[in-house]
């Protein structure tokens, strides 16, 4: 099976770049360096009927920067899906493409499910929105995972920039009433193969929008309180932590107080479990402060 990777370089695509293939599988990765996935020409020439399904590990995920840098988070993330969908489409290829939890408004209190109403609050939420949108519209066969704050030593991401900012200050101001998700890349990876496994067994159309995010809901302060248990264990100084309200943080995106996400769906359709992202804060904190990659 070929399997063509976009974003083969960030937090998902590195993860997939890991995992033990099973024989015959060749990866075709291509990072946003080698692949704009907005530009049809480039797309047309990577994209040949020899593959046999894209999974598209691309995203602007910066959600404050999109506030400001607003073209080009719509570009990554509406375009981009919708130059794939129409090759895929043009060739009978499936695709794989990931969204968020943002999508939604967060004023729920119990979790989100893939059919509940969306309404995203800030501008990056907004694109992802539609990316999915246009690539419902364009392409039959399509698996969309929604996920939320991604995770690992790869990339930009909370654990790191908690890690860094925690080494610089005595004293550190985090959110403590929002909750979210936080899901290990290297969990939603292992997703991969399972869901291509079912496409490849022809059994059925497993096609649509599925939820896959770590579990269970948490604060981001009691996320960032357990980062730092995990790097106590090698001698990194920690900070104190002190909570703070959502609207004392100073960032230029809205984000939703409440945006966990029921994943019952994925797990009836393929088997896929929920993963703890506790589970997943000790490998990627051990990789940051024992020399591992940053």
């Amino acid at each position: 099976m070929n399997l063509l990777v976009t974003g083969a370089s960030g937090q998902l695509g590195s993860e997939l770049g890991r995992l033990l293939w099973p024989a015959g599988t060749k990866l075709i990765k291509y990072g946003h360096k080698e692949l704009d996935i907005t530009d049809r020409g480039s797309v047309a020439a990577a994209i040949t009927p020899t593959v046999d399904v894209v999974i598209n590990a691309a995203a602007y995920t910066g959600v404050d920067r999109a506030e400001s840098e607003r073209e080009s988070a719509w570009g990554v993330n509406v375009e981009g899906p919708t130059v794939l969908a129409d090759r895929c489409a043009a060739h009978g290829i499936p695709l794989i493409h990931f969204s968020t939890d943002y999508v939604f408004d967060g004023k729920r209190t119990t979790p989100y499910r893939e059919d509940d109403e969306t309404h995203p609050l800030n501008h990056y939420g907004a694109t992802k929105l539609r990316g999915e949108i246009v690539l419902r519209e364009r392409l039959r066969e399509h698996i969309i995972v929604r996920t939320a704050s991604v995770f690992s030593e790869f990339g930009n991401n909370f654990v790191k920039a908690i890690l860094r900012i925690g080494a610089e200050r005595k004293t550190l101001n985090v959110v403590s009433d929002q909750y979210s998700c936080p899901t290990a890349a290297r969990d939603l990876a292992a997703t991969v193969p399972v869901m291509l496994a079912e496409i490849a067994s022809g059994r059925g159309e497993p096609w649509g929008i599925y939820h896959f995010c770590g579990q269970p809901p948490v604060t981001w302060f009691d996320f960032a309180s357990e980062v730092f248990n995990a790097a106590s264990k090698y001698g990194v100084p920690i900070p104190e932590l002190r909570r703070i309200r959502a609207d004392e943080y100073p960032g230029a995106a809205v984000r939703p107080r409440y945006s966990a996400m029921d994943c019952s769906r994925i797990s009836k359709t393929f088997g896929v479990q929920e993963s703890g992202w506790a589970d997943g804060v000790p490998a990627v904190v051990t990789a940051m402060v024992s020399g591992g990659k940053s």
